[in-house]
């Protein structure tokens, strides 16, 4: 019986992952113009990576046994092209876009985060929304865009039952230094 060769084998996955959006076992790997990481899922959370066009977030997770729409809680991550702003300008002008829609929202900045490589990640959390959602938004920095990984709970309980799992996450989130050639 002929067994397939494993350099075979690993050339095929490493081929279909730079074929397509990457989703395995919880693991994804997005990449775009000029930016490309890593996350994966926290422990008992399902995930999706590029679902921009079906839920209008990059990385969309949330908690088994429940789905996107009906989770306690779920966690996201957007991609925004860098421009001009430094990162704590883009995150201001995030909570002020925010504030538009949501005027009685409560923000108190967090001491920062690292992520896996060790880069700063700055951390705020949001109260006051209408839904009553308390959420937790840290902002990282690639060179050219800015990541914005978010946990919206639904209520002070939920947040507090899932914001391990969200800090797992933002820590554990990986830039990479794929750079992807169109020809």
């Amino acid at each position: 019986m002929h067994k397939p060769f494993p350099f075979t084998a690993t050339v095929c996955v490493l081929l279909g992952l730079l074929a397509s959006p990457a989703q395995l076992s919880g693991q994804c790997i997005v990449w775009g113009k000029d930016y490309s990481f890593a996350v994966t899922a926290p422990d008992h959370w399902a995930s999706a990576c590029h679902v921009e066009d079906s839920l209008g977030v990059t990385v969309a997770l949330w908690p088994n046994g429940f789905t996107w729409a009906t989770g306690p809680a779920v966690m996201y991550i957007t991609v925004s092209v860098k421009g001009p702003f430094s990162l704590q300008a883009f995150a201001d002008d995030e909570l002020t876009r925010f504030r538009t829609a949501q005027p009685t929202v409560v923000a108190q900045d967090q001491p920062p985060l690292h992520d896996a490589d060790g880069h700063r990640i700055l951390l705020r959390h949001l109260t006051g929304d209408a839904a009553n959602n308390v959420e937790a938004v840290a902002y990282a920095e690639q060179e050219s865009v800015f990541l914005v990984l978010a946990l919206s709970a639904r209520g002070d309980s939920a947040f507090k039952a899932y914001y391990p799992a969200f800090r797992a996450l933002v820590t554990e989130y990986r830039p990479l230094k794929l750079k992807v050639k169109k020809e």
